[in-house]
This record gives C-alpha cells, structure tokens and sequence, in this order.
C-alpha cells in the first residue's frame, strides 16, 4: 500500500470524536491481545524451558563463594589454634558471612522462581493516527487496477504449473502472436497439461469480491471453445491469501447479463467454480 498526504480533504471525511476513540480502544485490545499475549506466552516459556539451568548456574556460583569462606574459616582455625587473637575474630565474620550466603541463596532461587509470574504487559502508549483515504486520482485507480490483475494472473499462472502445465501468457497482442494466436485470442493464458488437456483461461481479479465482467471479444470465444474455455477468478487479491474459483465452459454454466459485454455476478461464480485458496 502506497501512502502519501491528501489535499483538499473534505470536512465530512473526518471521522468523529467519538469514532477515533473507539478506534484507538480497538487498536488498544488488539495490541494486547493479539501481539502481547503471545509475546508473553513465548517470554514465559521460555523462562519455564531455563529454569532449571539457570538455577543450577546460580547455584554453582554460591557453591563457588562457599568452597572460598570454608577454605578460609579452615586457615583461620589453624591460625587460631596458634593462640593468633585477629584470627578469632575474622573466623567469627567468616561464620557470619557463611549464615548469610546460605540465606542469599534461597531468596536468588525463590526469585529465580517467581519470574514467571512476574512477566506482564506494560502500558501502550498511543502515539499518533492517521486518517487513510482511497485515492481519487485516476494514476492511482489505473495502478490499482493493474497490481490486482497481476496478482490474479500470478495466481492462476501458479496454479496451472503446480498441475505440471505449460502455461502461455497470450494477454497481450505481442505475447499471443509469439506463439501463433490472433492478437486477440480472448483469453489471457494458454495452459497445455501434460495428459493432453489444453485450457484457455481467462483471468479475472478482484480486490475482494464482487461481479466480473467478460468483454464482448471473449464472451464470444468462451461459446466458440466451450469446454476447453475456462474462467479463473480470483477474489481478495488485496489479501495475504488470494481465492482462486475455476469455472469450466463459463457460456454453459453462469448466468449473466448484457452491459457490453456480459457481467457475471459472483453468486454464480461461486456457485459453479471449483475453489482453491492460493
């Protein structure tokens, strides 16, 4: 999605107070629940699938500490024992320092365990929001128009070759004549199927659902080939998973009405197509 600033925007396209709310309280709860519960659930489990290791980490660190105040209480008996009156008093600090390491160690581990239950969200702060218009300038439409049918071919085009077809791209006069088809075949791919199968396709996208139309050049070779004729629709192409509708022998099988060419409304691609979700 290109994003550039609007001018001339009129008052009414401006939401109300009341509306911006209520969309800042939904951005709100999806940040919540849908992007911080499971980044917390992933903190957590992490933190569950460690605990042991770090716990045993911690603990060899006060072992470390203890094995240093044991060896030096054991010096300091020695010195003691020697009549050495400094080394009495050290010796009773080394036993002070022993009691407090032991009780050091606890409260780390019982910490150490609370971690878990100390992981939650913070506050969201909202920073800022945009009001996003459609374009009106007939540059933007014609961009529009053309991602979408690009989108819808690439889909078609894929799924064709994952059946192991040789797909043609004939939806132009110079790609149809490089391989021997009228400039205007009335068709956008020439799909040819390893068991002999041949299908002219033609392809119909749009950004989520809605009707298509069929030009009058191409209604007219869909009852000329019949059966080797097939329409390809694919709806959502403005989504991550684009819906791929087959229909076989479209003059046949849908109902239409005269503009032109023929519109297909898309109760009747739905009810006569083959799905695949791309």
């Amino acid at each position: 999605m290109v994003l550039r600033p609007a001018e001339n925007v009129p008052p009414t396209a401006w939401p109300a107070h009341q509306l911006v709310e209520a969309a800042v309280a939904r951005a709100d709860s999806y940040l919540r629940e849908a992007v911080l519960q499971p980044l917390l659930e992933e903190r957590r489990q992490g933190l569950i699938a460690s605990m042991a290791h770090r716990a045993a980490f911690l603990r060899k660190g006060f072992d470390y500490q203890a094995a240093e105040l044991l060896d030096l209480r054991v010096r300091l008996r020695k010195q003691t024992n020697k009549g050495e009156g400094a080394a009495g008093r050290r010796l009773e600090e080394v036993r002070r320092r022993q009691q407090e390491l032991k009780a050091r160690e606890e409260r780390a581990l019982a910490i150490l365990r609370r971690e878990i239950e100390l992981v939650e969200p913070g506050e969201a702060t909202f920073l800022a929001h945009a009001l996003v218009l459609p374009s009106a300038t007939p540059e933007d439409r014609e961009w529009h128009d053309k991602e979408v049918e690009r989108i819808a071919t690439q889909v078609a085009r894929t799924y064709e070759e994952a059946q192991g077809a040789q797909v043609h791209d004939v939806s132009t006069p110079e790609k149809a004549r490089l391989i021997a088809l009228d400039q205007w075949p009335g068709f956008d791919l020439l799909s040819r199927r390893r068991d002999g199968e041949q299908r002219c396709i033609e392809v119909k996208g749009r950004r989520a659902v809605g009707d298509v139309e069929l030009k009058e050049n191409e209604w007219a070779k869909a009852a000329n080939l019949r059966e080797e004729y097939w329409l390809y629709v694919v709806y959502d192409c403005a989504a991550a998973h684009p819906r791929l509708l087959r229909v076989a022998d479209p003059f046949a099988t849908l109902l239409v009405r005269a503009k032109g060419g023929v519109v297909i409304d898309e109760a009747s691609v739905f009810g006569a197509a083959e799905e695949h979700n791309a």
